[in-house]
């Protein structure tokens, strides 16, 4: 019998020994075995009893980031704990060997793996999932395995291809998207729905916006997304090009809308729109996450939707998300963590645990069942979608025009005199 509470409340104490605790990893044999020696997290043993013949002979060691964990909800640790316990009875010759581990940061998945690569291989995780940036990072670091496409159960068509292109490097596989977060508007049910999303129609509308706009890694990616738009189709994607007219149209239509008090410097004080959830409960469009506007479905609150505005005016986002990698080498190692994804990976479990997380699955069976409706708005915004890469978010450039963004939101600056700043930054 599963006992979900009990679950929930063992990977609550051991997340809260991780942050509260996690040592700075020096890349020492003895720092490696400390950020590693986390007690595993044992899904409760399923009803069915394993024959003496059937005895597990291989553990999976299986790091779960703390932002996927849903920690909030006791349906996660429960919906988890039978997704795994299914898996061990399906082959019970392996026993997954659950941690929980910090996302980012010092102690956290990346950083962890980095130092045990080096002088403690066998305290690897086999399988874990990564941020976007942080998987581009560990594969330029060549710290993961690659992936056979015949060995997996989803492949292209299984995702819309912008989803599709974040787990590939240059036609290979390298890791298997799991979950999204993506953009977009959300408000209030009104009489007379937002007309347009056009930089234009808003303006003359008058419509006010909540946004993040700040960035903890250079470029807000509201701003980013608006100005990538302007500079219109045929950009590479890992590359932020200076385009000096959309720049200007991007930052003119933000001096007007400052000046209108449509945008106050409010917004530069918000990094992710998850620091202002009460906004949601009056009537000023925000920008939302895909995470946040589920959670908020989930507790009967309805919303309509809206796109970021735009020169266009047209369904656009951001795209970030989490993957499924492996780490480990090893024949048997490798296709057990094989076997896992592709376990977790099917449409029925990418729903059931998503759902209660309040996050959006990958794939595009997934997001149809969690919520018809919601997914064709999503199919919508993925037609034209910036994946947040590290190449584009956090470099000189980024810098130069946030710093423009904000000097004209904050009423430092006008319009023509932060572009010019900007330009003689970047050597525009």
């Amino acid at each position: 019998m599963f006992q979900p509470r009990f679950l929930v409340t063992i990977v609550i104490a051991v997340l809260t020994a991780i942050v509260a605790c996690s040592p700075q990893l020096s890349g020492s044999p003895t720092a490696v075995a400390d950020a590693t020696d986390v007690p595993p997290v044992t899904p409760t043993a399923p009803t069915a009893t394993l024959t003496p013949t059937a005895r597990p002979n291989l553990t999976l060691r299986f790091w779960l980031p703390d932002s996927l964990a849903g920690l909030d909800s006791v349906d996660a640790g429960d919906v988890l704990s039978e997704q795994i316990s299914e898996f061990e009875q399906a082959f019970p010759n392996i026993q997954v060997e659950l941690r929980l581990r910090a996302a980012n940061g010092t102690g956290g998945i990346l950083e962890t793996i980095r130092a045990a690569a080096q002088v403690a291989p066998g305290a690897l995780p086999d399988v874990t999932l990564m941020r976007l940036q942080d998987f581009r990072a560990a594969v330029q670091e060549g710290l993961l395995q690659p992936l056979s496409e015949s060995d997996l159960v989803v492949g292209d068509d299984d995702f819309m291809p912008a989803v599709a292109a974040l787990g590939q490097i240059d036609g290979q596989w390298l890791g298997v998207p799991s979950t999204l977060e993506v953009l977009h508007v959300a408000y209030q049910p009104t009489d007379e729905p937002v007309a347009g999303w056009r930089f234009d129609q808003v303006l003359t509308a008058h419509t006010p916006l909540l946004f993040p706009g700040m960035s903890s890694n250079g470029l807000s990616p509201v701003f980013l997304l608006q100005y990538l738009v302007a500079v219109g189709e045929g950009t590479d994607p890992a590359t932020l090009p200076v385009d000096e007219t959309a720049l200007r149209a991007t930052l003119r239509f933000y001096e007007r809308a400052a000046s209108d008090e449509l945008v106050t410097p409010t917004v530069l004080e918000y990094d992710a729109p998850e620091r202002y959830p009460d906004a949601l409960d009056g009537d000023i469009p925000a920008v939302v996450s895909s995470s946040l506007y589920l959670q908020f479905v989930s507790e009967g609150q309805p919303l309509d939707l809206g796109y970021i505005p735009t020169t266009t005016g047209e369904p656009a986002t951001t795209l970030d998300g989490w993957l499924w990698v492996v780490v480990r080498s090893g024949n048997d190692q490798q296709s057990a963590a094989l076997r896992f994804i592709n376990w977790m990976m099917s449409t029925e479990r990418q729903v059931a645990y998503h759902q209660a997380i309040h996050m959006l699955p990958a794939t595009r069976a997934a997001q149809r069942q969690l919520d018809p409706d919601y997914a064709t708005f999503v199919e919508t915004l993925l037609q034209k979608a910036i994946p947040l890469l590290p190449e584009i978010t956090n470099n000189l450039t980024a810098r130069a025009f946030q710093t423009a963004f904000a000097a004209v939101i904050n009423g430092q600056s006008t319009a023509a005199d932060a572009l010019s700043a900007a330009l003689s930054q970047v050597g525009g």
